[in-house]
């Protein structure tokens, strides 16, 4: 079948909503359909290039004025062209929930006859944003398009996380589950080597939705038995914001303690960041839970599996359901101070045989739930209607 995917906000950078676009295109593909991707932003025509071993177009779809007129109005970021389907396709992939994208992606399927399948992976994202007037119009658009244009309009829905998936059922559509998955990342991956040296990874940004202060204020006051060290990589934060964050969280003291290194990483390209996570012995993936957290997946659980890199993760999305305390990594159930620095401590304590079986545990994790593989396997249901 063809299948134009149509991506509300697909970028030339590596990030989440890119890998979506990016993986979901490589699994349907393997599936034997033919797969074009256009995005929603303003370009100034065709342009091909390649990610992974996928075949993408860049086309124009959407105009300059009606952009602008979406961000002005708080009704989108753009408008899938009528034409941007410049040959009859058999499904409308559209990825993003706000609701003038979704209109005209509905609106491109009626013109095809194609099915349309919305994947509202990116709804919890906008709570991300600045708390602007224009950016509370744009969010209401979206909530607006959720519950208006999914049990309306689309013919399948693609969610993130079970949660979600309850969500639509109560509208009175079916949706399919499809948390972030990765083709093989094994070159990142090593094996545990120094039980007297504990490696964490965190990769993000200080923003509301990371737990990083309760990380700091942990790492401030875990036990420390002699001769053994914590050193913790942060990717995406250089010195100076790794300072402010320890001053704001009431942990300054920990940049100077001994035996455990705090080590910037400032922002790196993809690649880097995924072999410091790869080398770690855990990745840090603790979040506040609020709802645009437990409505979606991260895509850090996801990519660290795929690594063979365990994960300290606390109960927020389906974490509940992938993470296994310690078998595949360790599971914060006491959010607090006290016991965050008792899973470190934990975490310490462990001799190199057992961190390497749980390495292996979580590569196994990650075939078997966030492999293209298995993204493709829940994607044959998702196309087969």
């Amino acid at each position: 079948m063809k299948v134009l995917i149509a991506g509300h906000v697909y970028y030339d950078v590596d990030n989440a909503a890119m890998f979506r676009v990016r993986e979901v295109s490589g699994a349907l593909q393997r599936l034997g359909h033919d797969v074009t991707i256009v995005d929603g932003l303003s370009s100034d025509g065709p342009r091909r290039y390649s990610a992974t071993d996928v075949k993408l177009e860049r086309v124009r779809s959407s105009s300059t004025i009606r952009h602008r007129l979406g961000r002005k109005f708080g009704v989108g970021f753009g408008f899938l062209d009528a034409n941007a389907a410049r040959e009859r396709v058999d499904i409308i992939y559209c990825y993003g929930s706000e609701l003038s994208w979704v209109l005209s992606c509905w609106r491109v399927a009626r013109r095809h006859r194609a099915r349309l399948v919305l994947d509202v992976t990116e709804l919890y994202g906008f709570e991300e944003m600045a708390t602007s007037f224009s950016t509370i119009r744009t969010r209401v658009g979206t909530w607006i398009g959720i519950f208006l244009c999914v049990p309306m309009l689309a013919d399948a829905v693609v969610v993130p996380s079970r949660r979600f998936q309850r969500l639509i059922a109560r509208l009175g559509k079916p949706a399919h589950l499809l948390p972030p998955f990765f083709d093989d990342l094994a070159a990142g991956r090593r094996s545990a080597a120094d039980a007297n040296v504990l490696v964490l990874a965190y990769a993000g940004s200080p923003s509301n939705k990371e737990w990083l202060s309760l990380i700091f204020r942990a790492l401030a006051i875990v036990e420390l038995p002699q001769s053994k060290r914590i050193d913790v990589q942060l990717v995406g934060l250089d010195r100076s914001a790794v300072e402010v964050v320890a001053h704001e969280s009431g942990a300054a003291h920990l940049l100077e303690r001994e035996g455990v290194r705090i080590l910037a990483r400032g922002r790196v390209d993809v690649a880097e960041a995924r072999a410091i996570v790869g080398a770690a012995d855990f990745s840090l993936v603790i979040r506040h839970p609020s709802i645009r957290v437990n409505y979606g997946f991260p895509s850090k659980v996801a990519e660290a599996f795929r690594l063979g890199t365990p994960v300290i993760g606390n109960a927020y999305s389906d974490l509940a359901f992938c993470l296994e305390d310690g078998r595949n990594g360790l599971f914060l159930r006491d959010e607090t101070d006290a016991g965050l620095a008792a899973l470190f401590a934990r975490a310490l304590a462990m001799d190199v045989v057992e961190r390497q079986r749980m390495r292996e545990a979580a590569a196994a994790t990650g075939r078997r739930t966030f492999s293209v593989e298995a993204g493709a396997s829940k994607l044959r249901g998702v196309v087969a209607g």
